[in-house]
């Protein structure tokens, strides 16, 4: 019944954002609880049909990416949908700064926990020559080529110092986001140095 009444609403409402802002906000959170339940369902060890699990995308070769200090505009400015903590829009001044292309792929972190630079996750095994992945209660081969999910942050913060890297303050990852296509984001969730 609340379905049917929540349609009806939204088929007679006028096509702006403004009256269309409250059916996206409820619509961006329910994907956010989808999201957390999946997180959930891998943190404990919950098994989850096929049918809700894409297969990982591979991560393609890394570029590093180089930008030059300039002023950007953090906060959502223009029309559209945004969540009220990106509203207010402010000028923050960057320096300078390099960003990988690509998320970080297990090949790339897992020599870090093979030279003892940390403890394998919890839900990694080493089996033999291979590494196993524990995915949704059921142990399979780990793909290398594609992105290491589930990592704390301390220990993406502790394979950035192994590494000779840093996190990328929120700034900087907009600013690739939103200025270079190259920059791939979004097929998992990302850490920033930023709050």
């Amino acid at each position: 019944e609340g379905l049917a009444e929540t349609l009806s609403l939204l088929a007679a409402a006028a096509e702006t954002d403004e009256a269309l802002y409250f059916f996206r906000l409820a619509l961006f959170h329910e994907d956010m609880h989808g999201e957390a339940g999946i997180y959930m369902a891998q943190a404990l060890d919950i098994p989850l049909p096929e049918s809700l699990l894409a297969p990982p995308a591979a991560v393609a070769e890394v570029r590093t990416l180089e930008f030059a200090a300039q002023p950007w505009t953090l906060g959502w400015r223009g029309d559209g949908f945004a969540f009220d903590n990106e509203l207010a829009p402010h000028e923050v001044a960057v320096a300078a700064f390099e960003i990988d292309s690509e998320v970080i792929s297990w090949r790339r972190y897992l020599p870090f926990v093979e030279q003892g630079g940390a403890a394998p996750p919890r839900y990694l095994r080493r089996q033999g020559d291979r590494w196993q992945l524990r995915g949704f209660g059921q142990w399979q081969d780990l793909p290398l080529d594609t992105p290491a999910t589930h990592l704390t942050l301390n220990e993406a913060e502790a394979w950035c110092r192994w590494a000779g890297r840093r996190l990328p303050s929120e700034v900087e990852w907009e600013m690739a986001a939103m200025t270079r296509p190259e920059f791939r984001w979004g097929q998992v969730w990302e850490w920033t140095a930023s709050r």
